[in-house]
């Protein structure tokens, strides 16, 4: 049985996520902040770890034991602060870096969002290796990508998914 960590779990992508992988026999763990919708996991024989992505240490030991990391945790707003946007995006996703290499993690699979690409232009075909937009609004987003090219280790084995849109049944909506 495969063990993952799912980041971001009590929100909408990664609680989906965490549901389905848990549906398909994985050992899941999920990870999030709201005691609401950690318990809502639980209920459903989802272990709940309660943390905030901003906590290096929290992060580390939720890595400790796990083969696989969805890395679904992220502020994503229309506004907020430069300083909120780095803190929950860039260094959080370092956190969950480094938690995986510390622990020997087999796959980190970062899930994000085509907008940190956004520079107030249509874009198509958008490669990853494309010139990082340089608007403010898009900077935390930016550096984010920019931390790919730290230290590289064997392990974990980076993926990133970029959908451009998620239709997932709602929590309140319509369940099959």
């Amino acid at each position: 049985m495969t063990k993952a960590l799912i980041t971001g779990a009590t929100g909408f992508l990664g609680g989906h996520a965490a549901r389905r992988l848990a549906q398909m026999g994985w050992e899941v763990s999920a990870m999030g902040r709201s005691l609401d919708a950690g318990g809502e996991l639980e209920r459903g024989g989802i272990r709940f770890v309660e943390a905030d992505l901003r906590d290096a240490a929290a992060v580390e030991r939720a890595c400790a034991g796990q083969e696989v990391v969805l890395h679904c945790g992220a502020l994503s707003a229309p506004w907020g602060t430069y300083r909120s946007f780095y803190e929950c995006n860039v260094k959080a996703t370092r956190h969950v870096l480094a938690g995986c290499r510390k622990h020997g993690v087999q796959r980190l699979v970062h899930i994000s969002t085509p907008s940190v690409l956004f520079d107030y232009r249509p874009r198509r075909a958008v490669r990853e290796d494309a010139p990082l937009p340089q608007r403010p609004r898009a900077a935390p987003s930016a550096r984010m990508l920019r931390c790919r090219s730290g230290p590289r280790t064997p392990t974990p084995l980076p993926s990133c998914w970029r959908s451009k849109r998620c239709w997932l049944p709602a929590r309140t909506g319509c369940q099959r």
